[in-house]
């Protein structure tokens, strides 16, 4: 199956907002007090615009990111589709205050619970992007499938290969 990578919503939003919730405390004493009050006002904007984006993407292959995050939901998505494919990891949507979060707790943003984001495969993945758009929702192509079975990781000065995800299906 050929097509581009879309993904939609922000990766790891929700294992940053579950941190800034458990470890409030902790939390409100290294960071400012704004990067805890957006993650509290972000899940139902977040599962609405989920909800939209699953209806829009229609039959194409579609998948939730959650355990593993997007790391694990693009090793899916290959063993899935039994293709390749190149990413180009400076596309994937992650806030700056996302990646502060969760590498200070020690937490890798890229395999990270991602709930309420979705992979989806699509022969035409910057059509169905503008589509959403329009529709409110946030998201990026982030890369394609490929004939090859090798699932890379294009970094702006080397190339990076996908380790396989051994999490919960």
């Amino acid at each position: 199956m050929r097509g581009s990578i879309l993904l939609t919503g922000s990766v790891s939003y929700a294992a940053a907002g579950s941190l800034m919730e458990t470890r409030r405390g902790e939390m409100q004493k290294a960071f400012p007090s704004f990067f805890g009050s957006s993650y509290e006002r972000a899940g139902e904007p977040l599962r609405r615009e989920f909800l939209k984006a699953r209806a829009l993407a229609g039959s194409r292959y579609a998948l939730e990111l959650k355990e593993g995050g997007v790391f694990g939901g693009l090793w899916k998505a290959g063993e899935d589709l039994k293709a390749g494919m190149d990413v180009d990891i400076r596309s994937i949507p992650i806030p700056q205050q996302t990646i502060e979060i969760l590498e200070y707790a020690g937490v890798d943003p890229y395999t990270a619970d991602s709930s309420g984001c979705l992979l989806i495969i699509s022969a035409d993945a910057y059509e169905l992007w503008r589509t959403m758009r329009e529709q409110g929702i946030r998201g990026a192509v982030i890369g394609s499938l490929t004939d090859s079975r090798a699932r890379r990781l294009l970094f702006p000065d080397h190339i990076r290969y996908l380790d396989r995800y051994r999490g919960a299906d």
